[in-house]
């Protein structure tokens, strides 16, 4: 009987001990930065040769120069707002869009 008693009491222990490491959760891995910026301004400059556009950021007014692509080029002119989509850590534009003007208001 004492036997019996003493194999069950193990048995409970490690099973007692398998069960708290089955309960610990890995650490979540961290968080990566972004793989890209958002950028919204109005376009102050373009420089066709270099393939640059100076940008005043909307909520800062700090000028911005970002690369864009030809294709880019074609669409821009002075005075557009736009929203970009930036490279991480960098100036080159992956996506550029013109933002609608909004038009007065008809009486």
């Amino acid at each position: 009987m004492k036997r019996a008693t003493i194999i069950v009491i193990a048995i409970l222990c490690a099973v007692c001990v398998a069960a708290v490491g089955f309960a610990q959760t890995k650490a979540a891995p961290p968080k990566a930065e972004p793989a890209v910026q958002v950028i919204k301004g109005k376009v102050l400059s373009i420089d066709a040769a270099k393939k640059e556009v100076t940008v005043k950021l909307a909520p800062t007014g700090k000028e911005e120069i970002i690369k864009v692509t030809d294709k880019d080029l074609a669409l821009l002119k002075v005075d557009d707002e736009i929203k970009a989509t930036l490279k991480a850590g960098t100036n080159e534009v992956i996506k550029i869009k013109v933002m609608p003007t909004p038009q007065p208001k008809k009486k």
